[in-house]
């Protein structure tokens, strides 16, 4: 073996090499590992045939373009996410990415006359970072007691949702509940059960909702859901089985049961609204009618 050849066995990245034909030439040491291919029993076969996903448009314009010009080509993880489908390695827990993150490069091999003979591409594998990158997204836009979304990215989604559904005349309704007489409860039982009623309202009421809305803990102990495509009507409807459902059920910790009710405030976008701002503020009105109305109760204000 040729001393670039001990080199690319030993790199911590894949490298193979195509000839025109897309007949697979090299192989190294780190994409027999990962591929769980080994090399003898790759080289001289199509890649496509080994790897059919890489039978696309934008990978075949890209490999006629380093063979007919020479090009350079990176392919970024962002964009494309990866080449080759393998598993991906990972220390982080609970992996949401089914196939290994890559960045990949591919450049051109050239004979000693000059003349392009084939392609070099190399993988390396981002998986790890993009991890972390998304463990540190979601932990900027989440509560940490109850799971739920934080009122930072309730203000950017609903400002998404707001400008999506204005823009296509589609309805968008919200509403805001809270836990009536949270204050008496969290003194009278402490604080670590007061967060157990919190994280428990909390997922009651993503229970009860559609996979495309979206639930978050406002603050203390208020809470906000964005419906998209839902008129009064329905969000009515919808913050009335929210209602019944932590009123119906019995919060319990070490021998002590309290039943908690809430109140709730919906409203839905109008024509006559310029800012999102105006909705949550138009929820927030309906909410103190409830809560005027006695509590345990779901307003609604137009």
């Amino acid at each position: 073996m040729s001393l670039g050849m001990q080199i690319a066995d030993t790199i911590n990245c894949g490298i193979t090499v195509i000839d025109t034909e897309y007949s697979i030439q090299y192989w190294n040491r780190w994409m027999e590992i990962h591929s769980g291919v080994e090399r003898a029993s790759i080289l001289g076969k199509n890649i496509f045939d080994v790897y059919p996903n890489l039978r696309n448009p934008q990978f075949i314009r890209n490999c006629r373009s380093i063979l007919s010009f020479g090009n350079f080509v990176f392919i970024s993880q962002k964009l494309h996410q990866y080449l080759f489908p393998f598993k991906p390695i990972s220390a982080f827990a609970n992996n949401p990415v089914e196939h290994m993150q890559q960045s990949c490069s591919m450049f051109p091999i050239r004979g000693e006359d000059g003349a392009i003979t084939g392609i070099c591409i190399t993988v390396y594998d981002m998986t790890e970072l993009v991890l972390y990158q998304m463990k540190l997204l979601n932990m900027s836009r989440t509560d940490m007691l109850t799971g739920l979304y934080n009122r930072r990215y309730l203000e950017e989604r609903l400002q998404e949702e707001w400008e999506r559904h204005r823009r296509h005349c589609r309805p968008l309704s919200l509403i805001l509940f809270d836990i009536d007489h949270f204050k008496e409860i969290n003194d009278t039982y402490g604080h670590i059960f007061g967060d157990l009623i919190i994280k428990t309202v909390a997922a009651i009421g993503r229970d009860n909702l559609r996979d495309i809305d979206v639930i978050g803990r406002y603050g203390g102990e208020e809470y906000c859901c964005i419906l998209p495509d839902t008129n009064c009507t329905s969000a009515l409807f919808v913050a009335e089985r929210i209602r019944k459902a932590i009123g119906d059920n019995k919060i319990e910790h070490k021998g002590i049961g309290v039943k908690v009710t809430i109140s709730a405030g919906v409203a839905q976008m109008n024509s006559g609204m310029e800012e999102a701002e105006e909705l949550i503020k138009l929820a927030d009105c309906a909410l103190y009618k409830a809560k005027n109305a006695g509590r345990d109760k779901v307003a609604l204000e137009i």
